[in-house]
């Protein structure tokens, strides 16, 4: 590991936002066929749950992260404080609005197609393993890490880490505005869809 860097903290400062992102995602699926009383109520919408699920896993992750730091500062003495601050909080940001815009889109999906469902695992994994959650992109080949360049989410990890650390070593040219422009077209396309099946989402699923 870099100087300055423990491995801890590089794991933690993975993890603990991939569990965010993917706990997001997996709520808002499961969002509107546990809500479907709710939808009784003609102000309710299915695009409220989704926001609320969001927001709530948003805040439940946020305050295990800050606790996991807290401890990890108190009784083991990591270095725990981010190099700039407001840098990872956009980070986290946003990791929050493309778990928004997936999850909007697996939902519709799987409300339809309910047997694609166990594709999220695969895209689980699909993503832990091409974010630089857990493996360093400083100990990737260059020609695989050409490839996950690509990844939107590879830039808001590989940013978010840049700014929590001191010296961390990035391995390329990351921008914010990448991952924005995916994040922006991921919503689009969900919410456009998500018009046009607004009242197909409220309605049970036929057994």
């Amino acid at each position: 590991m870099p100087e300055g860097i423990s491995i801890f903290m590089f794991v933690v400062s993975g993890i603990m936002p991939f569990f965010m992102f993917r706990s997001i995602v997996t709520q808002i699926m499961n969002g509107t066929q546990a809500n479907l009383a709710l939808f009784a109520y003609k102000p309710v919408k299915p695009i409220h749950v989704f926001i609320a699920r969001t927001l709530l896993e948003f805040c439940i992750y946020f305050v295990i992260f800050i606790t996991v730091l807290f401890f990890a500062g108190w009784f083991f003495r990591f270095n725990v404080f981010p190099v700039h601050l407001l840098g990872v909080l956009f980070c986290i940001f946003l990791l929050m609005c493309s778990a928004f815009a997936l999850g909007i889109c697996f939902a519709i999906i799987w409300h339809f197609v309910e047997s694609l469902r166990a594709l999220l695992i695969y895209f689980s994994i699909l993503v832990y393993w091409t974010s630089g959650i857990i493996l360093p992109t400083w100990l990737t080949p260059r020609p695989l890490l050409d490839i996950l360049y690509y990844n939107p989410l590879l830039h808001i990890f590989e940013l978010l880490r840049f700014n929590f650390f001191e010296n961390y070593p990035l391995q390329d040219e990351y921008s914010y505005f990448y991952a924005i422009f995916w994040i922006l077209l991921v919503l689009f396309i969900g919410l456009f869809v998500y018009y046009y099946n607004r009242q197909a989402l409220t309605a049970a699923k036929k057994e």
